[in-house]
C-alpha cells in the first residue's frame, strides 16, 4: 500500500510540476503586456516564476537522488547545489511580502521618480532580489550543513513571513492614510500625486489578494505535512517519509495555484491570458456559445442601439 501511495504522490507532483512549467512562458507574456500595474511590481511577480522554475529543477534533480538511491554526502557539488537552490526558494517566498512592501515603499517615498516609470526605476529590482535572496542562501547554507537545527530553520522562515506582512500592512496603511489627505487638492501637483497613490494601494491591494491565498493554501497543505514530520519522525519512518512527500507535492500544487490566483486577482492579467491565441482557441473548442456571445459589440451595431433607445425614449 506504502509503495502505492508514493507513487501516487510523486505522479500529482510531477504532472502539477509539468503544468506550471508549461505555464511560465505564457504568465511572461501576460505580465509584458498588461500596463494596468507598474512595471516594477510585474518584475517582482515574474521573478518569482522565475524562482519556482529554479526549484522545480532542483527537485527533479533531488528526485533522481532518491529514485536511485545515490548516496547524500555533502562531497557531492550537484546535490549540494540542488539543496541549497530549492530551500532557498522557500526563504525567498517568506520574504517576499517585505520586498512587495519595500517596492512600494521606494514609490510612496519618491513617488515623483517612480511615477514616470523611466529606466532608471529598474535598478530597484536588483535591491529587492538581493533583499530575498542573500539572507534566504545564508539560511539555506547553514541549515543544509547542519550549523543549525531544523526547528531554528522552520523559525527564521516564520519570523522572517510575519515580519514581511507587517511592513507590508504598514506601508498600505501608509498609503491610504495619504491618499486621505490629498482627495481635496486639485492643482497639477496633487493630481499626479494622486496617481501614484492610487497605483500603489492598488498594487498592496493585488499583492494582499496573492499573499492571502498562497498563506492559506500553504499553511492548511504544507502546515499539515511539517505537523506530521515533526509528530513522527522519531517514531515512524513511514508516515514522516510520507509527509516529506507530501509537502513536496503540495509546493507544485501551490505553485499552479499562484500562476491561477494571479491572474485571477488583476483584471489586466485576465484579460490579456484570456486573449492568448492558445487560451483564446481553447475557450473557442470548449465553450463556442459563451464565446461568441462575450465577444464585443460592431461600432454600427452600438450607434443602432443608441438611436433605437432615443428613439424609444422620445415616443413614450
Amino acid at each position: 500500500m506504502a509503495p502505492k501511495t508514493f507513487k501516487l504522490i510523486f505522479a500529482i507532483e510531477f504532472i502539477s510540476m509539468a503544468l506550471f512549467l508549461m505555464c511560465v512562458p505564457f504568465l511572461l507574456i501576460v505580465l509584458k503586456r498588461s500596463k494596468g500595474l507598474h512595471r516594477n511590481f510585474r518584475v517582482c511577480l515574474f521573478s518569482m516564476c522565475l524562482h519556482y522554475t529554479t526549484a522545480s529543477v532542483a527537485r527533479c534533480v533531488l528526485f533522481y537522488y532518491q529514485l536511485n538511491d545515490c548516496e547524500l554526502s555533502h562531497d557531492d557539488i550537484v546535490l549540494v547545489l540542488a539543496h541549497l537552490a530549492r530551500d532557498t526558494v522557500f526563504g525567498y517566498f517568506c520574504a517576499m511580502p517585505g520586498s512587495f512592501a519595500f517596492e512600494r515603499f521606494i514609490a510612496t517615498r519618491y513617488w515623483k521618480w517612480y511615477e514616470n516609470s523611466g529606466p532608471s526605476t529598474l535598478l530597484i529590482i536588483p535591491l529587492v532580489e538581493a533583499n530575498n535572496i542573500i539572507p534566504s542562501l545564508v539560511n539555506s547554507y547553514c541549515w543544509t550543513f547542519a550549523m543549525y537545527s531544523q526547528e531554528l530553520n522552520f523559525a527564521i522562515l516564520i519570523v522572517t513571513l510575519c515580519a514581511g506582512l507587517l511592513y507590508f500592512f504598514t506601508i498600505k496603511r501608509c498609503n491610504l492614510r495619504i491618499m486621505n489627505k490629498i482627495t481635496c487638492r486639485l492643482d497639477a501637483y496633487s493630481l499626479a500625486h494622486n496617481y501614484q497613490i492610487r497605483e500603489n494601494i492598488r498594487t498592496l491591494k493585488v499583492g494582499a489578494s496573492l499573499i492571502g491565498s498562497l498563506l492559506k493554501a500553504a499553511g492548511l497543505l504544507n502546515g499539515m505535512a511539517v505537523l506530521l514530520f515533526s509528530l513522527f519522525e522519531y517514531t515512524s519512518g513511514l508516515i514522516s517519509r510520507l509527509a516529506f512527500a507530501m509537502f513536496d507535492m503540495w509546493v507544485t500544487i501551490i505553485a499552479v495555484l499562484y500562476v491561477i490566483t494571479l491572474v485571477y486577482h488583476e483584471r489586466s492579467f485576465y484579460v490579456e491570458a484570456v486573449n492568448l491565441i492558445p487560451i483564446r482557441k481553447l475557450r473557442r473548442a470548449l465553450m463556442p456559445h459563451s464565446v461568441s456571445h462575450s465577444e464585443p459589440p460592431s461600432v454600427a451595431a452600438i450607434t443602432r442601439t443608441y438611436f433605437d433607445n432615443l428613439h424609444n425614449a422620445w415616443n413614450t
